[in-house]
């Protein structure tokens, strides 16, 4: 009877057992069903025999079409034979295969994945079964192709310009350190990238000349905007005198580097007063103007440049070519020259017969008794266009493509200006992601990047195009409302904290953020006002998060 007993409750622990093997079952299958990641499972020739939901949703295919196929559906014609040969040789023999592929879904869409493809044995040590999971990283493909095509086309204008541009590094906002010099300014120099880099222009020219060329980065530096000057330098390719722009990159509102571009001058300054006014620049578009506005005499490179003949630029009044943005400081200038003063450097925008418009940098002397400009204009498109570039890639966040700190800094100060001047209303909202860190912790730093994008697209369609939306710092953002009172503020922030606790992050599902509101006053500094709105955020965090807290004094 006691055997019997013994029996009985080793057949309980034995249906025990088989139920818990069918739960742990039952949840394995469905973590499978439920996987981001696309899943494919072969027989040990290669035929499909399983693909889970997001495989179907991400390339478009149907099971009926590819259960009883093989993985050469998803072939794109982009990856050669051998790949597929050491893909299958790795395998066959027992190995786990990764590596990145270019797939194509069923609309012939490419798309890049880094896959990983395992053998299932048999208790025998037989493969019986492969397991592929394939995670798509087009996205990554992309901006890494945007990022090189960048740098090359930065690189091809460093490197081909005339101008002699040099990079320094600022160090404790009061060190300069030579990063790089251009092929041109080697030349023109005779100093080498390789011998200079990571050194002081006092450990390079001695320090009588080393404190001169550093006195002009530190105006830079204090003025945080571009300065020019000329100087006249004794370097190892000879004494010269040159013409040069210092352009500040700006970051946190700290100037991390200085960017260079010097125009030797040299010989201008050597030739009489007569050459003097034809040649200040270069031989690129010399012309003679009255102080009336029109053009007497052009050389031939003015309609190479811009297309349009001598007879049509001496027919018109040289304003009526200029950029209408550019046309009150051209007037100014002009202005300068009637009293007798020659300009050195200035810029401005001048109309192309194609409709298009190219920079110009000019020189100009004044000849009051005769009441004409000697002048030289010099082609600076190209240039332009970098100095454009550098500043937008100083202005913005490297990953989310919208403002940084130290551009949102400037927006302020321009908005608190015109509040000032015109009285009109300014307000600003400031939040972050709540337990962020958890979400780099559980889910990963591809996850957390993932959250910052969606959010930043979530504010994005939710904002005005005239609003200044800017990543602060982490998680935390500031968007920036002109013209906009207390109350609209905290709609705008009200309708942001719903949108987002309302969109599905997948990775986490769940997203929320916590909200700091207020409005700009009559007594407030940039400070106060910051200040009080932090305060709010903080008050929104420490009140539970996922809410708004407004503070209007």
């Amino acid at each position: 009877m006691n055997h019997f007993k013994d029996d009985l409750l080793t057949y309980d622990q034995l249906i025990t057992k088989i139920q818990t093997l069918e739960s742990r079952l039952k949840i394995l299958t469905q973590s499978i069903e439920n996987l981001e990641h696309l899943l494919i499972i072969t027989d040990k020739n290669g035929i499909i025999e399983y693909v889970n939901p997001a495989f179907l949703d991400f390339t478009g295919f149907s099971k009926t079409e590819v259960i009883g196929k093989k993985p050469d559906i998803l072939k794109s014609g982009k990856m050669s034979s051998a790949y597929y040969a050491r893909l299958w040789e790795t395998l066959v023999n027992g190995n786990i295969w990764r590596e990145e592929i270019i797939n194509k879904k069923k609309n012939n869409e490419l798309f890049y994945a880094f896959q990983i493809i395992s053998p299932i044995k048999d208790e025998n040590g037989k493969i019986k079964n492969y397991v592929a999971i394939q995670n798509d990283i087009t996205d990554k493909k992309e901006s890494e192709k945007k990022l090189k095509e960048i740098l090359s086309e930065y690189d091809s204008i460093f490197n081909n310009t005339i101008d002699a541009i040099f990079l320094i590094k600022v160090e404790d906002n009061k060190i300069f350190r030579f990063i790089k010099l251009n092929p041109a300014h080697e030349k023109l120099t005779g100093l080498l990238t390789e011998n200079i880099k990571g050194k002081t222009p006092v450990e390079i020219l001695g320090r009588e000349i080393g404190e001169q060329v550093e006195k002009n980065y530190r105006a830079c530096l204090k003025k945080k905007a571009p300065i020019d000057y000329e100087e006249t330098l004794d370097l190892p390719g000879g004494k010269r005198i040159w013409h040069t722009r210092l352009n500040p990159v700006i970051d946190n509102d700290k100037v991390e580097q200085i960017i260079g571009v010097s125009r030797e001058v040299t010989n201008e300054k050597k030739l009489t007063k007569e050459r003097d006014m034809f040649f200040e620049v270069s031989l690129d578009m010399i012309c003679i103007a009255t102080f009336d506005g029109y053009f007497k005499q052009l050389s031939p490179m003015w309609e190479k440049l811009l297309g349009w003949s001598e007879e049509e630029l001496k027919a018109k009044p040289y304003l009526e070519l200029i950029h209408p943005d550019d046309i009150e400081s051209t007037i100014e200038a002009s202005k300068i020259l009637e009293t007798g003063e020659k300009i050195i450097s200035f810029d401005n925008r001048y109309l192309k017969k194609d409709g298009s418009y190219n920079w110009l940098s000019w020189k100009s002397f004044p000849d009051t008794e005769d009441r004409l400009i000697y002048a030289i204009a010099r082609d600076i498109q190209e240039r332009k266009e970098m100095e454009e570039k550098l500043v937008l890639l100083s202005q913005t966040d490297s990953m989310l493509k919208i403002f940084n700190r130290g551009k949102l800094l400037s927006e302020l100060r321009s908005e608190i200006k015109k509040f000032k001047r015109y009285n009109s209303n300014l307000s600003v909202i400031m939040f972050d992601i709540d337990h962020f860190k958890g979400i780099n912790d559980n889910f990963g730093h591809d996850a957390g990047d993932m959250v910052l994008k969606k959010l930043t697209s979530i504010v994005q369609e939710e904002i005005r195009t005239t609003d200044v939306f800017a990543r602060w710092g982490g998680e935390e953002f500031i968007v920036l409302l002109p013209n906009t009172d207390f109350q609209g503020a905290v709609n705008i922030a009200q309708r942001l904290r719903e949108k987002t606790d309302q969109t599905d992050f997948s990775k986490p599902k769940n997203v929320t953020i916590s909200l700091g509101v207020s409005s700009f006053c009559t007594d407030d500094t940039e400070d106060s006002f910051l200040k009080r709105v932090d305060d709010a955020l903080y008050l929104a965090k420490k009140n539970g998060r996922n809410r708004v807290r407004s503070i209007q004094t």
